[in-house]
């Protein structure tokens, strides 16, 4: 998750726009959300969540999974989920 509201990094970005709390990235393993900033909100039509131009997470909030150590790549597989 990228957290802005108890994170590190401003609630705003370097051409000033806002950006929310909170944007859920990864939920359960799966993909649910992308950063997306102003620019590519424009060239494709899509709504901001005030991303950087490098639209990488600034402020990342991630919880501790339960897979074993010893199990993580076998489980992993080719990585997250894309529904």
């Amino acid at each position: 998750m990228e957290n802005t509201r108890d994170g590190v990094s401003p609630n705003f970005q370097a051409a000033g726009f806002i950006r929310p709390d909170q944007v859920t990235l990864i939920e359960a393993g799966v993909f649910h959300d992308c950063l997306v900033s102003p620019r590519s909100a424009k060239e494709y039509g899509v709504p901001t969540n005030g991303a950087s131009i490098a639209e990488a997470p600034e402020s990342v909030e991630m919880a501790a999974g339960d897979i074993a150590r010893d199990d993580v790549l076998r489980r992993l597989d080719t990585g997250v989920i894309h529904q």
